[in-house]
């Protein structure tokens, strides 16, 4: 738990730099506000829209990094990432050194957002076809359903998205087949038959806090050619793997597998 220097901002008025956007989450698949109210159990309280708009505001402030694995290899060579993903400045993408390079975003350095979209992707990519990406965002939503305000959650989720964004994490591999885990506030299944997929609700524990999240898991699962897919999809733990083998003896041709961790905040 990195920890950060107090101080003070006037922001919107309502706890950000600006007006959250609002979003009718009733036409979702899966919902969820950070404080746990979703698709399942949409009745909500005062009690837990305050505890959504706690969780919302660390996010937005105080979220440093996630942790997470993914590697793609065809057994021979090999692209990785493995450890912690901090949200840096400036906001937006980073690729292979360059993301070493430049400074994580403090709490403080938020205050001048006039957005609440910030997110970093660190990609560690060889390739389109030789890719693993790492994404910490902070986007934070107003959330309605069926008209009703019921709470404050993380943005969208698209699972089958390389390169995904404003969500709080996603991480992605490819080579040959390819896999996905994401973290967010709600999601549109795929439904697609070339996909092991994987979809519910995720609570993450971190700095005596319990977040709440839709979770998505995906692997390509299709045969085609002269390969086919081994492919898992998991939500506890939120894990995904495609192994590529050879249709006329099985071996193994190309191995994507992710794992997401565990969320760290800033302290003060």
């Amino acid at each position: 738990m990195p920890t950060a220097t107090p101080f003070t901002a006037l922001g919107a008025g309502n706890g950000f730099t600006s007006c959250l956007t609002k979003v009718n989450v009733n036409d979702y698949d899966h919902w969820t506000t950070l404080s746990g109210v979703n698709k399942d159990s949409p009745a909500t309280s005062d009690a837990l829209i305050l505890e959504s708009l706690k969780l919302a505001m660390m996010i937005y402030w105080n979220i440093a990094s996630v942790n997470c694995e993914a590697k793609a290899t065809n057994l021979t060579s090999e692209v990785s990432i493995d450890g912690d993903i901090f949200l840096k400045e400036p906001s937006g993408f980073a690729y292979k050194n360059e993301y070493d390079t430049r400074d994580p975003m403090t709490p403080r350095q938020r205050v001048c957002n006039s957005y609440t979209t910030i997110h970093t992707l660190y990609d560690n990519s060889e390739s389109f076809f030789r890719a693993v990406r790492a994404l910490v965002g902070c986007k934070v939503v107003a959330m309605y359903n069926e008209g009703e305000f019921v709470g404050y959650g993380s943005g969208r989720v698209e699972p089958n998205d390389g390169t995904p964004t404003a969500n709080t994490a996603s991480v992605y591999a490819q080579w040959g087949g390819y896999c996905g885990v994401h973290l967010g506030g709600y999601l549109n299944e795929q439904g697609s038959s070339s996909l092991e997929e994987a979809y519910g609700y995720k609570a993450i524990s971190s700095n005596s806090n319990t977040f709440h999240f839709c979770a998505a898991a995906t692997a390509r699962s299709s045969t085609g050619g002269n390969f086919y897919y081994d492919a898992t999809a998991s939500i506890n733990p939120l894990a995904a793997r495609s192994i590529s083998r050879r249709t006329t003896d099985d071996e193994i041709q190309a191995d994507a597998e992710v794992t997401f961790n565990s969320i760290d905040f800033y302290t003060y």
